[in-house]
């Protein structure tokens, strides 16, 4: 099976699936999701399997049960590449395409380990250094998880203290929607996108080891 990108309703579909995001309307319309976005996803993986590892498929389905948001289908398509405490991420939806690497809320060790990097002024200067390469190539830092000021224990002025805040360690990069999606060109968007992002991914898995 190879990738020749997703079928042309994907947009359209998590459009309509905004507007009616019930059981219902997805099981009516089942067939559109398989055939515009769940096929292409799964045809994918198979094929980025054999460079990044095999990747997990998200199900379309929201655990509801502790939520605020009480609607039950995801709005997005996604998967996930584990390698050992980081990852590859591609997330697809009516926005278009959002590409990730790194470490997602990770555990607590995880986090401290990096953030004794961090604190010291050569190891601040190292993580500025791969942060400013990987940007260079079009990716961005990702600050939306992170505390409102710096862990205990640190200087809430301290030069790092952007980094010390961190609560995910990820890069991200977004593609606007477009007929790129329904051809070949999709699959080089994600593995150009996931090879810009890799110094930084494979940064982040030590922190895990």
């Amino acid at each position: 099976m190879s990738f020749e990108g997703f079928g042309p309703g994907l947009v359209d579909f998590y459009l309509e699936l905004e507007e009616n995001n019930t059981r219902e309307w997805f099981k009516a319309n089942k067939q559109r999701y398989v055939d515009n976005v769940r096929g292409p996803l799964e045809s994918l993986a198979e094929t980025v399997t054999p460079k990044y590892g095999t990747p997990k498929i998200f199900r379309p389905y929201r655990d509801t049960r502790f939520a605020n948001d009480k609607t039950p289908i995801k709005e997005t398509a996604s998967m996930w590449v584990d390698f050992g405490g980081a990852g590859y991420y591609v997330q697809f939806s009516a926005d278009g395409m959002l590409l990730g690497a790194g470490a997602f809320q990770p555990d607590k060790p995880v986090l401290q380990r990096f953030r004794e990097l961090v604190v010291t002024p050569a190891g601040e200067a190292k993580v500025r250094k791969l942060i400013a390469s990987v940007e260079r190539k079009g990716p961005h830092l990702n600050t939306d998880w992170r505390l409102a000021t710096v862990p205990r224990g640190y200087r809430k002025d301290h030069p790092a203290a952007d980094l010390l805040a961190l609560t995910s360690l990820v890069m991200t990069s977004h593609r606007a929607p477009g007929k790129w999606l329904s051809t070949p060109e999709c699959l080089s968007a994600v593995t150009s996108g996931w090879d810009a992002m890799k110094p930084w991914a494979f940064f982040v898995a030590q922190f895990s080891a």
